[in-house]
């Protein structure tokens, strides 16, 4: 990666770009999201000569500019073993060389830093710490393979494991996370903290990660567990994972603005109660992205336990699901089982042979009501719904307003240089649901980005092959 701007745990003041806080209200001081158009340079000074923009385009306050980095940073090797908080800067480039337990303390990581991992590397925030990521979008964090560039795969090194005391619906209330050893106790979490604070991350790409460590126990890109709703993960793609982009466990977590790019498997998974919110992603199954059972969602409440309480029941809104597999094998957009509930609005499915699938009878029951998937766009699927199940008469029903077979026109699908923006004239700019209060309400089109909005996407992401 070219040399950027970096920053320490003071170049990006949380408070000043509380604006993109999930929860910012009309209250940031800024005009926040729910306010209409920006009112700054986004918002379009025709005096200027600047086109104005829609009023559902979210407003997005650009953090301050990060200082300088060095055009060659110096290598710190960060060994396996508990580490009590740290502060890095793009000054360096950090080595992760075995799991990395942050057990106290804050890991705050600075604009433009670099962090690659060997295959044994992997770094997780237990619940008695956290972690605070603030990059920038013109330099963004990057946790990356230590092989050089040419020769990095999916499955290079671990991932992120973020762990907090919120509840989840495990018997006894906790559960060790998958991808680390059973016996060690710094993988456990959950509790009954709703609010417990796993950190921040923004403006961040995490590339080639996904160790396993066995059959069904593998770490992802970014996992969470029992995170709670101060937990805030904004502006961060997944890139070419072995496993899931983002997978979460419990808890209430707020997601948005995420990039979930090449993964082998699902680009966003929840069980085990997970109550949290979503908004904006992108979720782009490739091409060359393996055959096993990966799936744009796959939602659960609880394997073994179909109705263990608290029921997942996210709300999500906004979100573009593409696949550019010509062969189409073993995809679902959207799998939603096992007793899960959730709200689902404003989003388009495209180019898979089943759009949605409700695998269970917990589900199908629940489909219409509890289980909603609506204000949609399912444009060149094999198939939107499977043929007689609760789910396709419900999200058929008009009431659902879901619109199959008319092309949302995005802008360039690919592998290599994607553009998810949909054409001025798509017609996902109409037919979305306002989304509730604590979202970006005024963001009432179908999709990721709206057509006419700036592509906030841009700058911080990459999607190199290897």
């Amino acid at each position: 990666m070219a040399a950027v701007g970096c920053g320490d745990d003071d170049s990006i003041d949380p408070g000043v770009d509380a604006s993109i806080r999930m929860d910012s209200g009309t209250d940031s001081g800024q005009g926040g999201e729910d306010s209409g158009p920006p009112d700054d340079e986004d918002a379009g000074d025709t005096d200027a000569g600047q086109i104005e923009l829609p009023e559902y385009c979210p407003e997005i306050a650009a953090p301050p500019a990060p200082p300088s980095c060095p055009a060659n940073p110096t290598e710190v090797v960060v060994a396996g073993g508990d580490l009590a908080g740290a502060n890095w800067t793009c000054a360096n480039t950090y080595r992760l060389t075995g799991n990395v337990f942050v057990t106290s303390g804050v890991l705050s990581i600075g604009a433009g830093t670099r962090i690659v991992g060997d295959m044994d590397g992997a770094l997780i925030v237990t619940p008695g710490a956290r972690i605070d990521a603030q990059g920038h979008p013109d330099a963004p964090i990057v946790f990356t393979s230590s092989r050089a560039a040419g020769a990095r795969n999916r499955g290079d090194w671990g991932g992120i494991v973020l762990l907090g005391n919120a509840p989840i619906n495990v018997t006894g209330g906790t559960d060790n996370i998958e991808g680390i050893e059973a016996a060690d106790t710094r993988g456990v979490y959950g509790g009954t903290a709703a609010a417990h604070d796993c950190g921040t991350m923004r403006y961040t790409r995490i590339e080639y990660a996904g160790r396993a460590i066995g059959v069904g126990n593998e770490l992802n890109g970014l996992t969470l567990g029992g995170c709670g709703s101060d937990t805030d993960i904004e502006f961060v793609q997944m890139h070419r994972g072995s496993d899931d982009a983002f997978e979460i466990f419990g808890g209430s977590p707020n997601l948005r603005y995420l990039v979930a790019s090449g993964m082998e498997d699902d680009g966003l998974d929840w069980d085990q109660g997970f109550v949290g919110r979503v908004q904006f992603m992108v979720i782009h199954r490739f091409s060359d992205a393996g055959t096993g059972d990966p799936n744009g969602i796959e939602a659960d409440n609880l394997n073994g336990s179909n109705d263990a309480t608290p029921r997942s029941n996210p709300t999500v809104f906004n979100l573009t699901i593409v696949t550019t597999d010509a062969t189409r094998a073993n995809q679902v957009g959207a799998v939603l089982r096992r007793g899960t509930y959730g709200t689902i609005r404003n989003s388009i499915v495209q180019g898979f042979p089943l759009a949605v699938d409700v695998r269970d009878a917990a589900g199908e029951a629940a489909a219409g009501t509890m289980l909603t998937f609506n204000n949609s766009v399912f444009y060149d699927n094999d198939a939107d719904f499977t043929a007689g199940s609760a789910e396709a008469t419900a999200f058929s029903a008009a009431g659902a307003m879901n619109r199959v077979g008319m092309n949302p026109m995005l802008t360039a699908v690919s592998d290599t240089a994607p553009d998810y923006s949909p054409a001025d004239e798509s017609i996902v700019a109409t037919g979305g649901a306002t989304p509730p209060a604590g979202f970006a309400t005024n963001a009432t089109y179908v999709g990721a980005i709206g057509p006419e909005c700036p592509d906030w996407t841009e700058g911080w992401t990459a999607f190199p092959v290897q």
